[in-house]
Protein backbone atom coordinates (compact mmCIF):
# COMPACT_ATOMS: atom_id res chain seq x y z
CA UNK A 1 0.00 0.00 0.00
CA UNK A 2 1.09 3.34 -0.43
CA UNK A 3 2.05 5.50 2.61
CA UNK A 4 0.53 8.89 3.15
CA UNK A 5 2.61 11.84 1.71
CA UNK A 6 3.91 12.51 4.85
CA UNK A 7 3.86 10.39 8.41
CA UNK A 8 1.00 12.50 10.60
CA UNK A 9 3.85 12.80 13.81
CA UNK A 10 2.71 15.98 14.88
CA UNK A 11 0.04 18.51 14.06
CA UNK A 12 1.97 20.62 11.87
CA UNK A 13 -0.05 20.49 8.52
CA UNK A 14 2.35 18.49 6.15
CA UNK A 15 2.73 19.15 2.52
CA UNK A 16 1.85 16.52 0.00
CA UNK A 17 4.74 15.31 -1.29
CA UNK A 18 5.37 11.72 -3.00
CA UNK A 19 5.36 8.72 -0.73
CA UNK A 20 8.56 7.94 0.90
CA UNK A 21 10.84 5.25 1.15
CA UNK A 22 10.02 3.62 4.67
CA UNK A 23 13.56 3.83 5.71
CA UNK A 24 13.34 7.53 5.77
CA UNK A 25 10.27 7.70 7.92
CA UNK A 26 10.43 8.96 11.34
CA UNK A 27 11.23 6.18 13.80
CA UNK A 28 9.56 8.25 16.24
CA UNK A 29 6.03 7.77 14.72
CA UNK A 30 6.62 4.15 13.63
CA UNK A 31 4.06 1.83 15.27
CA UNK A 32 5.83 -1.77 16.65
CA UNK A 33 3.58 -3.37 14.23
CA UNK A 34 5.72 -4.21 10.92
CA UNK A 35 3.38 -6.91 9.20
CA UNK A 36 1.87 -6.56 6.37
CA UNK A 37 -1.50 -7.88 8.44
CA UNK A 38 -2.58 -6.71 11.61
CA UNK A 39 -1.56 -9.77 14.27
CA UNK A 40 -4.67 -9.42 15.81
CA UNK A 41 -7.28 -10.32 12.85
CA UNK A 42 -10.42 -9.95 15.35
CA UNK A 43 -13.23 -8.15 13.18
CA UNK A 44 -15.72 -6.05 16.12
CA UNK A 45 -19.40 -6.04 15.54
CA UNK A 46 -21.94 -3.61 16.53
CA UNK A 47 -24.13 -5.33 19.35
CA UNK A 48 -26.73 -6.34 17.73
CA UNK A 49 -29.59 -4.37 20.68
CA UNK A 50 -27.78 -1.84 19.45
CA UNK A 51 -29.51 -1.87 15.85
CA UNK A 52 -32.92 -2.86 18.01
CA UNK A 53 -32.66 0.26 19.74
CA UNK A 54 -32.54 2.44 16.87
CA UNK A 55 -31.73 6.23 17.68
CA UNK A 56 -31.62 5.75 20.93
CA UNK A 57 -28.29 3.22 20.83
CA UNK A 58 -25.22 4.06 22.26
CA UNK A 59 -23.63 4.25 18.55
CA UNK A 60 -26.76 6.22 17.44
CA UNK A 61 -26.04 9.06 20.19
CA UNK A 62 -22.39 8.87 19.64
CA UNK A 63 -22.48 9.27 15.94
CA UNK A 64 -25.23 12.36 16.45
CA UNK A 65 -22.96 14.33 19.06
CA UNK A 66 -20.48 13.75 16.24
CA UNK A 67 -23.42 15.60 14.51
CA UNK A 68 -24.45 17.66 16.82
CA UNK A 69 -27.59 16.83 16.83
CA UNK A 70 -27.63 15.11 20.00
CA UNK A 71 -25.97 15.33 23.26
CA UNK A 72 -23.99 12.81 25.43
CA UNK A 73 -26.77 11.80 27.71
CA UNK A 74 -29.06 10.90 24.67
CA UNK A 75 -31.17 14.30 24.65
CA UNK A 76 -32.12 15.82 21.18
CA UNK A 77 -30.67 19.71 20.25
CA UNK A 78 -32.38 21.60 18.05
CA UNK A 79 -30.25 21.12 15.43
CA UNK A 80 -32.01 17.36 14.88
CA UNK A 81 -35.23 18.83 14.19
CA UNK A 82 -33.65 20.51 10.66
CA UNK A 83 -30.48 22.65 10.14
CA UNK A 84 -29.38 23.86 7.18
CA UNK A 85 -25.71 21.86 6.22
CA UNK A 86 -22.59 23.94 6.68
CA UNK A 87 -20.89 22.55 3.62
CA UNK A 88 -23.57 22.20 1.00
CA UNK A 89 -26.49 23.74 2.10
CA UNK A 90 -28.31 21.06 1.90
CA UNK A 91 -31.42 20.00 4.69
CA UNK A 92 -30.63 18.23 7.41
CA UNK A 93 -33.26 15.94 9.77
CA UNK A 94 -32.85 14.05 12.56
CA UNK A 95 -29.68 11.97 14.24
CA UNK A 96 -27.72 11.42 11.79
CA UNK A 97 -27.64 14.95 9.39
CA UNK A 98 -29.77 12.64 6.73
CA UNK A 99 -30.14 14.63 3.83
CA UNK A 100 -31.95 12.00 1.30
CA UNK A 101 -35.67 12.91 2.29
CA UNK A 102 -37.62 13.34 -1.21
CA UNK A 103 -38.46 16.87 -1.92
CA UNK A 104 -42.39 16.23 -1.69
CA UNK A 105 -41.19 14.89 2.23
CA UNK A 106 -39.93 17.77 3.00
CA UNK A 107 -41.35 20.43 1.03
CA UNK A 108 -43.67 21.69 3.87
CA UNK A 109 -40.62 22.07 6.04
CA UNK A 110 -38.53 24.28 3.25
CA UNK A 111 -41.59 26.12 2.68
CA UNK A 112 -41.59 27.64 5.95
CA UNK A 113 -39.69 31.05 6.69
CA UNK A 114 -37.95 30.99 9.83
CA UNK A 115 -35.82 28.19 11.65
CA UNK A 116 -38.42 27.64 14.49
CA UNK A 117 -41.36 27.06 11.90
CA UNK A 118 -39.33 24.61 9.62
CA UNK A 119 -38.23 22.53 13.27
CA UNK A 120 -41.37 22.60 14.17
CA UNK A 121 -42.99 21.78 11.05
CA UNK A 122 -40.50 19.15 10.56
CA UNK A 123 -41.07 17.19 14.28
CA UNK A 124 -45.08 17.25 13.55
CA UNK A 125 -44.42 15.56 10.48
CA UNK A 126 -42.29 13.25 12.42
CA UNK A 127 -39.20 13.73 9.94
CA UNK A 128 -36.60 13.13 12.05
CA UNK A 129 -37.23 10.04 12.94
CA UNK A 130 -37.65 9.00 9.62
CA UNK A 131 -34.81 10.07 8.66
CA UNK A 132 -33.02 8.06 11.08
CA UNK A 133 -34.88 4.72 10.45
CA UNK A 134 -33.70 5.12 6.94
CA UNK A 135 -29.86 6.09 7.69
CA UNK A 136 -29.48 3.47 10.34
CA UNK A 137 -30.39 0.95 7.42
CA UNK A 138 -27.68 3.00 5.18
CA UNK A 139 -25.15 2.70 8.21
CA UNK A 140 -25.89 -1.30 8.85
CA UNK A 141 -24.79 -1.32 4.99
CA UNK A 142 -21.86 0.84 5.64
CA UNK A 143 -21.34 -1.27 8.60
CA UNK A 144 -21.27 -4.61 7.02
CA UNK A 145 -18.84 -3.83 4.02
CA UNK A 146 -16.16 -2.43 6.93
CA UNK A 147 -15.94 -5.88 8.57
CA UNK A 148 -15.93 -7.02 5.20
CA UNK A 149 -13.03 -4.93 3.90
CA UNK A 150 -11.11 -5.70 7.17
CA UNK A 151 -11.43 -9.10 6.88
CA UNK A 152 -10.45 -9.50 3.02
CA UNK A 153 -7.12 -6.88 4.08
CA UNK A 154 -5.98 -8.87 7.31
CA UNK A 155 -6.34 -6.58 9.35
CA UNK A 156 -8.33 -6.73 12.83
CA UNK A 157 -10.76 -3.68 14.23
CA UNK A 158 -11.84 -3.17 17.94
CA UNK A 159 -15.21 -1.37 18.68
CA UNK A 160 -13.44 2.09 18.82
CA UNK A 161 -12.01 1.73 15.08
CA UNK A 162 -15.23 0.47 13.83
CA UNK A 163 -17.12 3.24 15.47
CA UNK A 164 -14.58 6.26 14.01
CA UNK A 165 -15.07 4.27 10.46
CA UNK A 166 -19.12 4.19 10.75
CA UNK A 167 -18.91 8.62 11.82
CA UNK A 168 -16.96 8.82 8.36
CA UNK A 169 -19.16 7.20 6.88
CA UNK A 170 -22.38 8.94 7.73
CA UNK A 171 -19.94 12.25 7.13
CA UNK A 172 -18.89 11.06 3.76
CA UNK A 173 -19.65 7.38 2.44
CA UNK A 174 -16.89 7.74 -0.60
CA UNK A 175 -14.37 8.66 1.93
CA UNK A 176 -15.28 6.21 4.07
CA UNK A 177 -15.69 2.99 2.18
CA UNK A 178 -13.64 3.71 -1.38
CA UNK A 179 -10.55 2.11 -1.94
CA UNK A 180 -7.73 4.13 -0.15
CA UNK A 181 -10.33 4.93 2.30
CA UNK A 182 -10.40 4.10 5.69
CA UNK A 183 -9.87 0.53 6.48
CA UNK A 184 -6.47 1.52 3.97
CA UNK A 185 -5.65 4.20 5.63
CA UNK A 186 -6.02 2.50 9.29
CA UNK A 187 -3.50 -0.02 7.84
CA UNK A 188 -1.12 2.61 6.96
CA UNK A 189 -1.74 4.30 10.64
CA UNK A 190 -1.27 0.91 12.51
CA UNK A 191 1.88 1.19 10.51
CA UNK A 192 3.23 4.70 11.17
CA UNK A 193 1.75 5.98 14.64
CA UNK A 194 2.05 4.30 18.11
CA UNK A 195 -1.27 5.61 19.74
CA UNK A 196 -4.33 3.82 18.50
CA UNK A 197 -6.17 6.82 18.91
CA UNK A 198 -4.23 8.89 16.62
CA UNK A 199 -4.40 6.00 14.10
CA UNK A 200 -7.92 6.51 14.14
CA UNK A 201 -7.75 10.06 13.65
CA UNK A 202 -5.33 10.02 10.76
CA UNK A 203 -6.83 7.02 9.09
CA UNK A 204 -10.05 9.38 8.86
CA UNK A 205 -8.05 12.93 7.85
CA UNK A 206 -6.28 10.95 5.02
CA UNK A 207 -9.32 8.84 3.83
CA UNK A 208 -10.08 12.47 2.25
CA UNK A 209 -6.67 12.35 0.53
CA UNK A 210 -7.10 11.46 -3.72
CA UNK A 211 -4.19 9.31 -4.25
CA UNK A 212 -4.63 9.80 -8.01
CA UNK A 213 -5.08 13.39 -7.95
CA UNK A 214 -2.75 14.04 -5.35
CA UNK A 215 -4.48 16.71 -3.58
CA UNK A 216 -7.36 16.60 -0.17
CA UNK A 217 -10.94 15.83 -1.85
CA UNK A 218 -12.86 17.85 0.96
CA UNK A 219 -13.79 21.04 0.47
CA UNK A 220 -16.74 21.36 2.56
CA UNK A 221 -13.79 21.28 5.19
CA UNK A 222 -11.60 23.55 4.08
CA UNK A 223 -8.99 21.12 1.95
CA UNK A 224 -6.28 21.39 3.79
CA UNK A 225 -4.97 18.96 6.68
CA UNK A 226 -4.77 21.25 9.51
CA UNK A 227 -8.77 21.63 8.72
CA UNK A 228 -9.75 18.38 8.41
CA UNK A 229 -7.81 17.31 11.23
CA UNK A 230 -9.91 19.84 13.60
CA UNK A 231 -12.82 18.00 12.03
CA UNK A 232 -12.14 14.60 12.02
CA UNK A 233 -10.63 15.18 15.87
CA UNK A 234 -13.58 17.33 17.20
CA UNK A 235 -15.60 14.25 15.76
CA UNK A 236 -13.91 11.63 17.86
CA UNK A 237 -13.36 14.01 20.75
CA UNK A 238 -17.05 14.70 20.57
CA UNK A 239 -17.93 10.38 19.99
CA UNK A 240 -15.19 9.68 23.40
CA UNK A 241 -17.75 12.10 25.46
CA UNK A 242 -20.51 10.23 24.52
CA UNK A 243 -19.79 6.82 24.54
CA UNK A 244 -18.66 7.59 28.46
CA UNK A 245 -21.79 9.07 29.17
CA UNK A 246 -23.70 5.67 27.41
CA UNK A 247 -21.09 3.96 29.14
CA UNK A 248 -21.57 0.48 27.23
CA UNK A 249 -20.54 -2.58 28.54
CA UNK A 250 -18.33 -3.32 25.24
CA UNK A 251 -15.70 -0.47 25.75
CA UNK A 252 -13.63 0.33 27.46
CA UNK A 253 -14.82 3.21 30.41
CA UNK A 254 -11.46 4.57 30.57
CA UNK A 255 -10.99 8.29 30.39
CA UNK A 256 -10.88 9.87 26.72
CA UNK A 257 -7.50 9.68 25.73
CA UNK A 258 -4.53 12.34 25.88
CA UNK A 259 -4.80 13.54 22.77
CA UNK A 260 -9.00 13.38 22.26
CA UNK A 261 -9.31 14.84 26.13
CA UNK A 262 -7.08 17.48 25.51
CA UNK A 263 -9.04 18.65 22.64
CA UNK A 264 -12.02 18.29 24.34
CA UNK A 265 -10.69 21.12 27.30
CA UNK A 266 -9.48 23.07 24.48
CA UNK A 267 -12.84 23.60 23.03
CA UNK A 268 -14.96 22.90 24.95
CA UNK A 269 -17.30 25.38 22.46
CA UNK A 270 -16.74 22.76 19.14
CA UNK A 271 -19.63 23.77 16.36
CA UNK A 272 -23.00 21.91 16.98
CA UNK A 273 -23.55 21.68 13.27
CA UNK A 274 -20.33 20.60 11.78
CA UNK A 275 -19.60 20.71 8.20
CA UNK A 276 -20.91 17.76 6.11
CA UNK A 277 -19.88 16.50 2.73
CA UNK A 278 -20.56 13.34 0.15
CA UNK A 279 -24.06 12.25 1.40
CA UNK A 280 -24.48 10.32 -1.55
Amino acid sequence: LPIPAQPPTGRAAPKPLPPPPVTQLNPTARSEISADRDPDRTVASIPENWWEKGSDSPLAIALGAAEGTRRSDGGKNPAYYWHTDPGNGADNFGTFSYQLLLPAEKAPVVAQRTVEEKRRVSAELGLPDLSDRRQLVRLKKFHDRLQQQASEKGIGLNQAELIGGLDLANQAPLAALNSMGYIDRLIEMKKLVRNPDEQIIEARVWAYWHPQRQKWDAPGLGNTYASIRHDQQRRQAAIAQAMAVQNPPDLPTSPPPSSIADFIQKHPDRPSAPLKMDKS
